[in-house]
């Protein structure tokens, strides 16, 4: 205590419930529990979530603030905060994620929900749009006695008259795909993956915007239809592609999701036509680079330009040494041993597959398996849960999780980061005892289990090929 000014040294750490971190920007109003209409003394948390403040010993009632909570309407209780004579440290929480829902949702919602809230804004004046519907749908996986079993899930729900909407029964930890209707058009789906914790999403209509043919398939074998309706437009979207140096990225795959793919030129440039304003997802991919994808709003009556700056996967991944000569990889001297499975450019165009997994559908040893996510990998049959080592030109892939924002619900990831009309060659290694040893050494640790290389047509000296249809 400071003797002359009858105050406590009272330091803190405000905690994010919600993210299980220290929350950064939050704003405390400290009020004496024992005074009515007294004054407030008010802090504000730095970007590690502490904060310091002078208070008088006794009781205090702190009230926190912060944009996140403002911006899914619920307000966090009071905490009670007792400052002794001398300096003090306090730990104070925001509300659990089951608490929030149960604030937005009511008091009977399950454990396993939590609230998806948002407004649908029109995209031409910003303005809240009444009774816009908002869907929300997701792939559910359950284990049996039997196996695993997949199902599509999807819900709906109305905005009100300021285009506010709450959803409460969205799953707490699965990957989503949502988009907004209104009259005939529709936006961009947006794809996501919940964390446990409510979650806010606002989506942007183009109330102008007529119904297309597009569609997103659910994954790669999809017999249910399209995932969502798609909406075109009038609207000019501009995308340029460079990399970290600032260098051009040429005839990198650009698409708005959902739409035809276009390919960048020389100067890394791309106009994507008869675009709908507001959300869209955007994605772009180029062999060699890790693929982005990013949620746009396209403002009405207006021809945006985006630049998009791809990251070089050799600043990320480790990489194979190629040596010299007329067979640099080694592709042709393991093809001719006679081990393992092989694809060779010609086998490509002859089956002419619409993306790179429907190579290995045919493939011996390899099936699909799905978690409970809906996220689909490969697995090899040779082995109980054997995901093989996956390499593009001696860089391995492994690492890019099906769980990150790059991920789409049930599509397997290679068919993200390659197209078929780039594959040179491919070799498929289902047991350990088919690995060559200077793929087997690739793995940093215990030899995998299988592996699958993939050679683009520029590692093996091949000359590009014509975009497949």
């Amino acid at each position: 205590m400071n003797p002359a000014s009858n105050l406590v040294n009272v330091r803190g750490i405000v905690f994010d419930s919600l993210t299980r971190t220290p929350l950064s920007g939050a704003r405390i109003a400290f009020t004496a529990a024992d005074s009515v209409g007294g004054s407030v003394a008010r802090a504000t948390t730095d970007s590690n979530g502490t904060f310091a403040i002078a208070l008088r010993r006794g009781t205090w009632l702190a009230a926190l603030e912060h944009p996140r909570f403002d911006s899914l309407r619920v307000s966090v209780p009071l905490r009670r905060v007792v400052v002794p004579d001398t300096a003090a440290f306090t730990l104070l929480g925001t509300d659990l994620p089951g608490a929030i829902t149960r604030a937005l949702c009511g008091s009977n919602v399950r454990n396993d929900v939590v609230a998806l809230v948002g407004m649908v804004r029109n995209a031409a004046t910003n303005k809240g749009l009444d009774s816009a519907s908002v869907f929300v749908k997701w792939v559910d996986v359950k284990l049996t006695l039997r196996g695993f079993t997949r199902s599509t899930q999807a819900v709906v729900t109305r905005t009100t008259r300021d285009g506010w909407y709450v959803r409460c029964d969205v799953p707490a930890t699965a990957s989503v795909v949502s988009w907004a209707a209104r009259g005939g058009a529709t936006t961009g789906a947006v794809l996501f993956t919940m964390t446990g914790a409510p979650a806010r999403l606002d989506l942007t209509l183009d109330t102008t915007a007529r119904p297309s043919n597009g569609s997103v398939k659910m994954d790669p074998d999809s017999s249910t239809g399209s995932l969502f309706p798609m909406s075109a437009g009038t609207a000019r979207y501009h995308v340029i592609v460079r990399d970290l140096n600032g260098r051009f990225v040429s005839n990198a795959r650009v698409r708005i999701l959902g739409r035809t793919t276009a390919r960048s030129d020389a100067a890394g440039a791309v106009t994507l036509d008869s675009i709908a304003s507001g959300t869209q997802t955007l994605e772009v991919s180029s062999i060699g680079y890790q693929p982005e994808r990013r949620v746009v709003d396209i403002a009405a009556g207006r021809e945006p330009t985006d630049t998009v700056v791809l990251t070089s996967l050799k600043s990320v991944l480790d990489t194979i040494r190629i040596t010299g000569g007329r067979d640099p990889t080694g592709f042709e001297r393991r093809r001719s041993a006679g081990i393992g499975q092989f694809i060779t450019a010609a086998d490509v165009a002859r089956e002419n597959p619409a993306r790179t997994t429907q190579l290995l559908r045919t493939r011996k040893g390899l099936r699909y398996t799905f978690d409970r996510n809906g996220f689909a990998s490969i697995e090899a049959t040779t082995g109980i849960g054997c995901q093989p080592l996956i390499l593009l030109d001696g860089f391995p892939l492994r690492d890019l999780s099906p769980n990150s924002a790059l991920a789409v619900p049930g599509e397997a990831l290679l068919d993200w980061h390659m197209h078929p009309d780039e594959i040179g060659g491919v070799e498929i290694y289902t047991s350990p005892a088919q690995l060559p040893a200077e793929i087997a050494r690739l793995s940093f640790g215990l030899p995998p289990c299988a592996a699958i290389v993939f050679w683009t047509r520029e590692s093996l000296g091949l000359p590009k090929a014509n975009p497949m249809p």
